[in-house]
């Protein structure tokens, strides 16, 4: 379980990735670009081992209070394989996924794709095509 908060800034310089059974947010959450780049921010909860589809339980992600700002550069992709809940307000430009989404307030998503958008000549890029299939 991972806790994410209390007047807390992310700065990325490249793309990160953090992987956690589950994260908790509370409190104030920055994340923003360090090198006027676009970069994005993976909060990965892995399929438990046993997990078939999405009526089992499994890892979650919690948006409890505070408030989570990002700048007009960084992205974030929130991944979870059971649920997603939120009860404060967060502004989050990028993408969600989840078996359920369980918003009781009000909150914004700012759709932005994740990974590199840019096609630059001679430079490896990241392109998302699925997380996991479970459908057969």
């Amino acid at each position: 379980e991972t806790h994410l908060g209390a007047n807390f800034t992310i700065v990325l310089n490249a793309d990160a990735v953090i992987f956690a059974r589950s994260f908790k947010f509370g409190g104030d959450l920055r994340i923003e670009s360090g090198d006027g780049e676009e970069h994005t921010l993976y909060l990965v909860v892995p399929w438990p081992a046993g997990q078939v589809d999405c009526t089992s339980s499994g890892g979650s992600t919690t948006f409890s209070y505070g408030s989570w700002t990002q700048d007009n550069l960084s992205k974030v992709l929130v991944y979870a394989p059971n649920r997603i809940s939120v009860t404060s307000a967060p502004q989050l430009r990028g993408q969600l996924y989840a078996c359920n989404i369980d918003a009781q307030t009000a909150f914004t998503v700012r759709y932005a794709p994740a990974g590199d958008q840019v096609v630059v000549p001679g430079v490896a890029g990241l392109k998302l095509n699925y997380m996991r299939d479970v459908t057969g």
